[in-house]
């Protein structure tokens, strides 16, 4: 039949990796990959076993799944990569669990669930312990946070239940806020005396959609008695009248203008009782009988408390008690009383100046009064 050139394996034998082999030792190749008699493929994607046989044969096999006895707390889950199921007691994890954003961002929060059967009426998430129906994917396992703002920051965490278990997946997200004037204290510290009025203010620096005060960490409202707000265009006032000691403390502003931008104007409150100091004009007075002109009184420094006229009396002193009290009237620079204009020998005595202002009494030193 002829001959030709050239090097050629016996007739029955392939040549392979240059040698000259029996067809029962040839290699397998599967998906462009050589294998040795004897060698294993696991597919887990496909759950097949494949084997490469004698004569380059491979044999794919479903591959048997060993039996499962999980603990109470987990579950038989499942990935897409892997044929066999599994038990894990964190079956729901979150894909990104920290989040950081600037104010305005938008960030999508990630459930993965490593278990079937598990449908969107399974599936709750909440922020802050509260029940989130907005923002949800179709399947419920992702969460849409868009135009981040300080509502959105807090703890989110997807809850899954599936055969009377429930596995959870916790999500951080922190939001940084932008920096903006939109209010300023008029004074960020305030000395009050107890049962004076207090005012509070902030000037306005920008169109707002909400304003309102905290004192103490309670929101100030309308049934809130001694408290008042005053909003005009410019500014907002707080007056809380009359004080009290328990009004110590902080009272913040709080101001969201119209792009949703929140600032708070802390003013710390510090309180003091009155003291009211009480001084005689003179000491000792000498009158003349029948004679007008004689006047006693005291000078009166209410570091700052107010008061009126009716709020001061000037007494008489006899065995220990006041009697005789009269309400002075304010002539240079004090508050004093006269005996008329005929003073009587009975007007001899000690007087004493008092005043009772913000539920508090005073006393000055006392006056001696003599006829003469």
């Amino acid at each position: 039949e002829g001959t030709e050139r050239g090097c050629f394996c016996p007739a029955g034998k392939l040549l392979q990796d240059g040698v000259c082999v029996d067809a029962d030792q040839c290699k397998c190749i599967h998906e462009g990959v050589f294998y040795k008699t004897g060698d294993k493929v696991i597919k887990e994607g496909e759950c097949k076993v494949c084997s490469c046989l004698a004569g380059g044969e491979m044999n794919c096999e479903d591959m048997e799944c060993p039996a499962l006895n999980c603990d109470d707390n987990e579950i038989v889950a499942h990935k897409p990569d892997k044929c066999c199921g599994y038990c894990e007691a964190n079956w729901v994890k979150a894909v990104n669990p920290d989040n950081k954003l600037n104010q305005g961002q938008n960030v999508a929060l990630t459930c993965e669930i490593f278990a079937e059967g598990v449908f969107k009426r399974h599936i709750t998430w909440y922020r802050n312990g509260k029940k989130i129906t907005q923002g949800l994917s179709k399947n419920k396992k992702i969460l849409q946070v868009k135009d981040a703002g300080k509502q959105d920051a807090g703890e989110y965490i997807c809850q899954v239940e599936k055969d009377g278990k429930v596995g959870e997946a916790k999500f951080n997200v922190e939001v940084v806020l932008r920096d903006v004037d939109i209010i300023r204290a008029k004074s960020t510290d305030v000395d009050f005396i107890i049962g004076e009025k207090i005012e509070l203010e902030v000037t306005k620096l920008d169109e707002l959609k909400e304003i309102y005060w905290e004192c103490n960490g309670k929101r100030v409202n309308k049934a809130m008695e001694r408290f008042t707000v005053i909003n005009k265009a410019g500014f907002n006032r707080l007056i809380i009248d009359p004080s009290r000691k328990t009004d110590a403390g902080s009272c913040t502003c709080i101001a969201v203008n119209k792009d949703g931008d929140e600032e708070r104007e802390e003013i710390k409150l510090s309180a003091k009782e009155a003291n009211v100091e009480l001084t005689p004009i003179d000491t000792d007075v000498e009158c003349k009988e029948n004679k007008k002109g004689c006047r006693i009184g005291c000078e009166v420094d209410a570091n700052g408390a107010t008061f009126e006229k009716e709020d001061l009396k000037i007494c008489k002193v006899v065995g220990g008690r006041k009697t005789e009290c009269k309400t002075p009237n304010f002539k240079n620079g004090a508050y004093s009383i006269t005996f008329g204009s005929n003073t009587p020998a009975s007007a001899k005595g000690t007087y004493v100046c008092t005043a009772k202002i913000n539920g508090l009494n005073f006393e000055s030193g006392k006056i001696n009064v003599s006829v003469v």
